[in-house]
């Protein structure tokens, strides 16, 4: 099972009932990310370091600076754990048009049931808006709070600009089906893997550059600065920042690369 495996399942459902259209076509934009382990684990840890017990239900926690999305649209899947869930947070407006400026809207992607939504946050800042909506086959005592606050913890690890390696996303038979059904082109999908225990990218290294490029997506991630730049943030290691948004580069005369992102910390990268 694969992510685009899971993914083509959960399109299937999505548009075959007519309410859940939009649904799909965010899923459709979105850029993918499988999950590892040791990434999970460190997001984990890191949400109980910013809110102990996660997030209570009367107040809720601040959200790490570094939560922004790479990709207006990003999904994850977590392989180990063999699920057909998919998380997918979207870039959005405060639901309660209370704050200023955009947020993240998280959800639950699956191939038997309509999206759902756990709820809203904003990063750097204590506001989240947690839903409590009813959905079949969701326990009402989980911890959407929660969840959420873990869904930003993981972007805030993975919005590191270190690259690893590229390769093709091999596929087997059935998940290649899957994706020419779904009209999707399984030769231009790559896999890009990064450690977040090496070294940054150094200035100057790249994977290529050029106009002569096929259409591919550069994902945002946070750029080293200085104090009195504009829009520089300083991070929890005393440093500056400033937010590079990601960005749609090369052009679709030599072909549209896609590609499914998948870090990992301290493991070997294939």
């Amino acid at each position: 099972m694969s992510i685009l495996q899971v993914t083509a399942r959960v399109l299937d459902y999505l548009y075959s009932t007519t309410p859940a259209k939009t649904g799909a076509e965010l899923l459709e934009g979105a850029q993918f990310f499988e999950i590892d382990n040791s990434i999970y684990d460190a997001a984990h840890e890191a949400a109980r370091q910013f809110s102990p017990g996660l997030i209570a239900e009367d107040r809720p926690p601040q959200f790490p600076e570094g939560s922004r999305l790479p990709a207006s649209e990003v999904a994850i899947w977590f392989p180990k754990m063999e699920s057909e869930m998919l998380g997918l947070m979207v870039t959005a407006e405060d639901p309660m048009g209370e704050v200023q400026g955009t947020g993240v809207m998280c959800l639950l992607m699956s191939p038997n049931t309509d999206p759902i939504e756990l709820g809203w946050y904003k990063p750097g800042v204590r506001e989240a808006r947690i839903s409590n909506k009813d959905y079949p086959g969701l326990d009402r005592s989980a911890n959407r709070g929660a969840m959420i606050l873990v869904m930003a913890c993981l972007m805030d690890l993975i919005n590191q600009p270190a690259f690893v390696s590229k390769k093709p996303l091999a596929e087997t038979r059935q998940q290649r089906r899957a994706m020419q059904r779904q009209g999707r082109s399984v030769d231009a999908w790559h896999r890009i893997a990064w450690d977040l225990s090496k070294p940054r990218m150094k200035k100057g290294d790249h994977e290529g550059a050029g106009w002569h490029m096929p259409l591919h997506y550069t994902r945002g991630y946070w750029r080293r600065g200085q104090e009195h730049w504009d829009g520089v943030v300083r991070m929890r290691d005393g440093n500056y920042y400033k937010w590079v948004e990601g960005y749609w580069s090369g052009h679709p005369a030599y072909g549209i690369k896609k590609a499914v992102y998948a870090p990992r910390i301290g493991e070997k990268v294939s």
